[in-house]
């Protein structure tokens, strides 16, 4: 089914998106209405909640400042998104009775996380039921797991993470699962990494198109690397190449770089007997890492930002002074006013014999999260269901339709390379607990590239950690 509502939203994004002259070709209402009945007709069965009065029960949202997006709009104001995100609000709160509450606290570095976990886990212990959904950045709410804080999802029976509109998380064990990505926290879509690529200047060097070779299953690492060589340019004609002031090949940000890792399907983490265990260094991580090594380390044609902002981090690319970019998609909307045509791909895979494409949702996506001192689970998971639905059927797609349309009027190829960008997405247990893993942590592992480092030593180093925090995590005794 999630394939399903993918399938149909990509054509609605091909009906905003669609081959034409801009000037004379727009998105009618009749085929938003069209598209969007189309979407509510196909997955409607599947949302079965009768309407409810439930007295006006408070359901408190907690979520970080960063993402206040998602949730608090006050009133209408006739900003497409916003209003989106506002009549969804209400249109669950009118169908379970319910009231929808929110609180916004920072959470996405530094000493902000601290606060945000004590200040969940204060809650549960007090048993005072003050939040009945956590939308926690997920890189650091899933810290908390541990401590027994959190609900198992599939012990509320008015869940169904089979449902369209929910993104399972990743397991910690077979049958437990404590987060989900909803489409109601709609990070879930801005913050999947991708690469974008300069059209003018793929014109320019007479390169392969990069949409031919991504829908022909033949955008690889080595298609990837190749397209970079020779492609920088000396433009204040000082005689060196600095991203500061010339043309550079590879523009990333240093979490999205991370992405190389699951989208060459190089985990170093299995699923073995219902637990998961470390693997052996395999040869095929020995290979993506050594090809990116080598094109990482002493290579004044890429650069690499730790910039937290996504699109400061992409001013160069916006510039027109770097062929390509690996940022989160949400980049796109700081790139309307880019003088040069570009293009969005999914991560290179390892080769063409690998069957599918991965996109890496990124650490900084928003999950639910259930405290165990919820007072009406059953409930709860109905309004899990309802945000989630209504936003599956307006909020999404007019996000897309603001976000993309008005850059993406000439781009034919634009709604099938994010429908494959979207069915790809995806996590593992290198992402998704990342940050309980001690010294290095083990979706890290590309970035080391960047300083030379020896895929071996830097394995035989950590093995041993690695594989003890895996350990701790499987003997867990967990609701």
């Amino acid at each position: 089914m999630k394939k399903l509502r993918l399938l149909l939203l990509a054509a609605f994004i091909l009906s905003v998106c669609s081959c034409g002259n801009p000037e004379t070709d727009t998105l009618t209402p009749d085929v938003t209405e069209t598209t969007d009945e189309s979407v509510s007709s196909a997955e409607s069965e599947l949302f079965t909640l009768p309407k409810e009065n439930n007295n006006g029960e408070k359901i408190n949202i907690l979520l970080g400042s960063h993402v206040e997006y998602e949730f608090m709009v006050e009133e209408a104001t006739g900003e497409t998104v916003d209003d989106a995100v506002y009549d969804r609000n209400r249109e669950v709160e009118e169908h379970l009775g319910v009231e929808l509450g929110f609180e916004s606290r920072p959470n996405f570095g530094g000493s902000d996380v601290d606060t945000w976990k004590n200040t969940i886990s204060q809650s549960v212990l007090a048993g005072d039921d003050s939040y009945q959904i956590i939308d926690g950045i997920n890189v650091w709410t899933a810290q908390l797991i541990p401590n027994g804080v959190f609900m198992n999802l599939y012990d509320i029976s008015t869940i169904e993470l089979d449902n369209p509109w929910w993104v399972s998380g990743f397991p910690l064990r077979d049958g437990k699962v404590y987060y989900a990505f909803n489409d109601a926290a709609f990070s879930l879509y801005k913050d999947l990494y991708v690469m974008f690529f300069n059209a003018e200047l793929v014109n320019n060097y007479k390169l392969q198109n990069p949409y031919e070779l991504a829908l022909d299953g033949k955008w690889t690492l080595d298609n990837f690397i190749g397209m970079t060589k020779d492609t920088t340019a000396d433009l204040n004609g000082d005689g060196e190449i600095d991203w500061e002031n010339d043309q550079i090949a590879y523009l990333y940000k240093h979490a999205a770089n991370r992405s190389f890792l699951s989208s060459t399907e190089c985990s170093i983490i299995k699923h073995e007997d219902g637990k998961y265990v470390l693997s052996d260094l395999t040869e095929r991580l020995v290979n993506a890492y050594d090809k990116m090594k080598a094109f990482l380390y002493d290579n004044d044609a890429v650069y690499c930002s730790m910039e937290a902002d996504y699109i400061t981090l992409s001013q160069l690319f916006i510039d027109g002074r770097s062929l390509f970019l690996v940022n989160c998609l949400c980049a796109v909307e700081g790139m309307r006013d880019m003088s040069d045509d570009f293009g969005i791909l999914p991560m290179p895979k390892y080769d063409e014999s690998q069957e599918s494409y991965h996109s890496q949702i990124a650490t900084s996506t928003s999950a639910f999260y259930i405290p165990v001192s919820v007072g009406n689970p059953e409930l709860v998971g109905k309004v899990c269901e309802a945000l989630g639905y209504y936003s599956m059927v307006d909020v999404i797609p007019r996000y897309y339709e603001v976000a993309l349309k008005d850059k993406y009027t000439r781009d034919e190829n634009v709604g099938e390379i994010l429908d494959i960008i979207r069915e790809s997405a995806s996590t593992s247990f290198e992402f998704a607990y990342s940050t309980l893993f001690n010294n290095v942590w083990p979706n890290d592992i590309f970035n080391s590239a960047i300083n030379n480092q020896d895929i071996a030593s830097l394995y035989a180093s950590n093995e041993s950690s690695w594989r003890l925090t895996i350990e701790n995590l499987m003997s867990l005794e967990l609701p």
